[in-house]
């Protein structure tokens, strides 16, 4: 982990295009991680992330870290959640102090050319 922010972080698996969530202060944020996933639940490619609407009262990074796989019920991939997997994560870390709403917008691009737009509106209580 980077930065001020010393506290544990906390994971949040988005498979949707829009994620609100909530942090506390003095913790972070973590969407993801974000790879291909093969029929055999492992991480066939990572994808890659470029920040396209910066948040307002933190920063975004993109750090390596595991997590599990988070498909939509129904999803042809469904039984590879809950599959331990190690890749990229979106972190947010809110500014010292910070509070209230903010958002932050980000694209992802997949090896399989999949690009997914993701909006994250963020609560800092």
């Amino acid at each position: 982990m980077t930065g001020a922010v010393n506290a544990a972080p906390r994971r949040v698996y988005a498979t949707r295009r829009t994620f609100n969530g909530a942090v506390e202060p003095g913790h972070l944020m973590l969407i993801g991680p974000f790879s291909s996933i093969g029929f055999d639940c492992q991480a066939t490619s990572y994808a890659s992330m470029r920040v396209l609407k910066a948040p307002s009262k933190g920063r975004v990074s993109y750090v390596m870290g595991r997590g599990d796989a988070g498909f939509e019920k129904g999803a042809r991939l469904e039984k590879c959640n809950f599959y331990p997997d190690r890749g990229p994560m979106v972190q947010f870390t809110p500014r010292p102090g910070a509070k209230g709403a903010d958002h932050f917008r980000f694209l992802l691009s997949f090896a399989d050319g999949e690009r997914r737009t993701v909006d994250v509106n963020v609560e800092i209580r």
